[in-house]
């Protein structure tokens, strides 16, 4: 199937319009109901998205699930440097934060030789498989967040010093002085 260029532009561009937008959304969103609550809604929308990419075939309706996939984009990548930053302690910050734009340069790497490995079949999964994989980090994200605490520094934000206590030990140990930190 041929795809006029008109549609293959909306395709490649529509993604980018919904991470711009959604960055801003994620920000509020993300300090009324935390990092891992703003997290979540950002895999939701994923899921949707990546959803909509494996079994969407009208091109307009395509669109509308890539809009949707770069509003979930976005809100990872604006969660995952903030969060990072949040948690880490100030000698390593630098080092973490660095590390979250490596995890998307390998993530653009393995992405282009699941496309490779599924760029010789002549049927749906072709296409769809591509999209399929990306669902594996979104189970993973899933899996790992209840053991994940909420950033020291949103509960402070928010006055719940004993939270942030509690998270900070779980961050860095029940040997850890947090109220250093806290006052």
């Amino acid at each position: 199937m041929i795809l006029p260029a008109r549609w293959q532009t909306a395709f490649n561009t529509v993604s980018s319009v919904g991470q711009f937008f959604s960055c801003f959304l994620c920000s509020m969103l993300s300090d009324r109901i935390g990092r891992k609550g703003g997290l979540l809604v950002g895999l939701f929308l994923l899921t949707g998205g990546i959803l909509g990419e494996m079994f969407t075939n009208v091109p307009g309706g395509f669109v509308a699930v890539k809009l949707i996939l770069g509003f979930g984009l976005g809100f990872l990548l604006t969660l995952g440097p903030l969060a990072t930053s949040e948690i880490t302690p100030v000698v390593l910050r630098g080092v973490a934060t660095a590390g979250v734009n490596l995890g998307i340069a390998i993530g653009q790497l393995v992405s282009n030789g699941v496309i490779k490995g599924f760029g010789t079949r002549s049927d749906n999964w072709a296409y769809r498989g591509p999209f399929a994989v990306q669902l594996f980090f979104v189970v993973f994200l899933l899996a790992g967040l209840p053991f994940a605490p909420e950033t020291p520094w949103y509960l402070v934000r928010k006055g719940r010093q004993q939270d942030a206590a509690r998270s900070l030990q779980r961050l860095y140990g029940p040997d850890f002085d947090v109220q250093s930190l806290l006052e």
